[in-house]
């Protein structure tokens, strides 16, 4: 028996292990923990713009907090989302685990979504903002535009999200 094969072999599965565990521990465990976050709900009142804090309010009611840091780059999950027909436009980035909104174009987006000043209307006024999103979906009120590779986008937590919102 060859010793230091063996060796190796050993060390080579303790690495595995080790990676996997990290892996878990920064990549899964995070994204089932992390609930949406409750903040007040804003009022938008007819013939009021949408604001970023309309958006924001929206995106953490939803969960993209669990969006992850894009491995291997540490760049930030990044979405852009514009109201039709004002041409309103919001970035929202996830950082630590908290998503947040401002207004203004993304500089370098994964996703766009884009619906009207009634889509926002609606999720704000839904009482089970995940059902409202699915509606508006089936409706074709909501359009999604991947900006990015789609294994990027899975890595990033999308996919799930996506599937969460649309099934």
């Amino acid at each position: 028996m060859n010793m230091p094969e063996e060796n190796t072999k050993k060390l080579a599965f303790i690495g595995i292990l080790i990676a996997s565990v990290i892996f878990i521990s920064v990549f899964v465990i995070p994204y089932l923990v992390i609930p949406p976050e409750e903040i007040p709900k804003p009022t938008l009142a007819e013939g009021m713009p949408v604001e970023a804090r309309h958006i924001d309010y929206l995106v953490k009611r939803l969960g993209a907090g669990r969006l992850l840091i894009v491995p291997g780059s540490g760049r930030s999950p990044e979405m852009e989302m514009l109201v039709i027909p004002a041409n309103s436009y919001f970035t929202v980035t996830v950082q630590n685990g908290i998503a947040t909104a401002r207004a203004g174009r993304a500089s370098d987006p994964d996703i766009r979504l884009t619906g009207d000043r009634e889509v926002v209307a609606r999720l704000l006024s839904a009482d089970d903002i995940l059902a409202e999103v699915k509606r508006l979906n089936e409706e074709g009120k909501v359009t999604l535009e991947m900006l990015r590779d789609r294994e990027e986008l899975i890595m990033i937590g999308y996919e799930s999200l996506y599937n969460e919102l649309t099934k």
